[in-house]
């Protein structure tokens, strides 16, 4: 008995070591599709599939997809999957496990939903594996559907590429509840630059092979896609600091502008467009010049970034010009972009104490916590601020946006 009972048990971890891990989701710019990354060790066969439906007891389609495999670092190796589930319905509920066909060997079942309206988003930037001190709150209010995606901006782990990749992946198995749950969609920030953004770029397969696609950008590094009544798009702030190429540079903004031209295009479909990457106009090691000027002139209504570790909410700002509204808490059909620095989830850095220019700032913390963004309809815009330390949604500041005048701004420039 007492060997039969041993070799159950090392039957039971053998198949633990080739469960998936790492799993995360994302939109591919097709209402009906989500996309799928996952982690299998290198002994598994290469054959990624996903099994889903409707039911947690019936997951009779399977969709295939394609794997590769990634040198984390020295001894940490394993194939990275990517699976689009096709044919989604519209608002509902779909129950769904990654792993590997071949081997037969598949991993924990999680439920996702397609709900197209009545979206939050959790927003944040800079947050690591270690002093991770809103991952309880994340993973709590998860459990409670409080945001139906995440747009992380920029910096993970601290770093991908530590202790040979074992910090991130770490960090998206930590992750993992949340992002296996909600569309986690994210940009590069600084601390992704080894290597040429190698970890990021290749951990974030689903964004690349998804909306990299549809948006056209060809890459995770920047790209857009659309939420109900939402143009979101993504930029690389980090172009212009590290491998540093005049021609990359070139590339994103001319895909920027098209991109923007379209969306006011479609402006009556989605008359929001909101921006997000890693840094803002006034930080380190950037050239917002370009971003900016576009930004503007296209009608941008929002941009979010992180960074800085701390939350500041800036008054509509451009180029110097600062539009105070008559209310700290409701920003009426403001001229310009509005700026929000959401970079205290927590890491081991710990929060920042500098702020941007005083004379634009509506509203700083110093405390940790994150973002949750929803619009309403095509005119309201609310946002809060929740910070971690208080009990489950205690928001520490929360405003509003009305815009009745979404649309492409009068302004001449030379970036344009």
């Amino acid at each position: 008995m007492k060997i039969l009972l041993i070799a159950l048990l090392l039957i039971q971890l053998c198949f633990s070591a080739l469960t998936p891990t790492q799993i995360h989701l994302a939109y591919t710019g097709v209402p009906s599709e989500r996309i799928v990354s996952f982690v299998t060790p290198d002994a598994t066969t290469g054959s990624p599939a996903v099994k889903y439906g409707t039911s947690a007891t019936n997951l009779a389609t399977v969709a295939k997809g394609t794997s590769f495999r990634f040198v984390a670092g020295v001894g940490n190796s394993y194939r990275i999957n990517t699976v689009t589930m096709s044919s989604l319905q519209a608002d509902t509920t779909y129950y769904y496990s990654a792993g590997d066909a071949s081997s037969n060997i598949w991993g924990p079942v999680y439920s996702f939903s397609t709900k197209t309206s009545d979206i939050t988003y959790a927003v944040y930037g800079d947050f690591g594996t270690a002093n991770d001190v809103s991952l309880k709150r994340l993973t709590e209010e998860i459990k409670l559907r409080s945001f139906d995606a995440v747009l992380h901006v920029g910096d993970f782990a601290y770093n991908f590429q530590d202790e040979d990749g074992k910090t991130g992946d770490s960090f998206l198995e930590n992750i993992e509840p949340v992002a296996a749950t909600v569309p986690y969609m994210t940009c590069p920030g600084n601390h992704e630059a080894y290597e040429n953004f190698t970890h990021y770029i290749h951990r974030f397969d689903n964004i690349d092979k998804g909306v990299g696609v549809t948006s056209g950008s060809k890459t995770n590094l920047w790209y857009s896609f659309n939420v109900d009544q939402v143009h979101f798009v993504v930029i690389d702030t980090e172009v212009y600091s590290y491998s540093r190429d005049q021609a990359q540079i070139d590339r994103q903004l001319n895909w920027l502008k098209q991109d923007l031209i379209l969306a006011n295009q479609q402006r009556s479909l989605r008359p929001w467009i909101i921006m997000f990457g890693h840094k803002g106009w006034f930080m380190d090691h950037t050239n917002f010049t370009g971003f900016e000027d576009l930004a503007h002139y296209y009608g941008v209504d929002v941009y979010m970034c992180g960074h800085v570790h701390n939350y500041e909410r800036f008054y509509p700002y451009y180029n110097g010009k600062i539009d105070v509204p008559a209310s700290k808490d409701l920003y009426l059909n403001p001229k310009y972009m509005v700026t929000l620095v959401s970079g205290s989830p927590g890491c081991r850095e710990y929060v920042s104490h500098g702020t941007g220019p005083v004379d634009a700032l509506a509203f700083v913390s110093k405390n940790y916590g994150f973002a949750h963004l929803k619009v309403f309809n095509t005119t309201h815009l609310h946002w809060q601020w929740e910070q971690t330390g208080l009990g489950l949604g205690a928001f520490e500041d929360e405003f509003w946006i009305v815009q009745n005048k979404h649309g492409i701004r009068s302004v001449s420039y030379t970036h344009l």
